[in-house]
């Protein structure tokens, strides 16, 4: 088999490696930034019925 497929395959496991860590990562920040935005509703709420 020829280098050039040889390294190509081994940049597609690469690629595929990081994208699939970018997503993990993508998915993990929206899920924190959710989690404090309801967090921040949820204490506005407690504040508003407190005063």
């Amino acid at each position: 088999m020829p280098l050039w497929i040889e390294l190509l395959v081994a940049l597609l496991i690469v690629y595929g490696a990081v994208l699939s860590l970018a997503m993990l990562w993508f998915s993990r920040r929206v899920r924190f930034r959710n989690l404090v935005r309801m967090r921040a509703a949820r204490r506005a709420e407690r504040l508003e019925e407190e005063s």
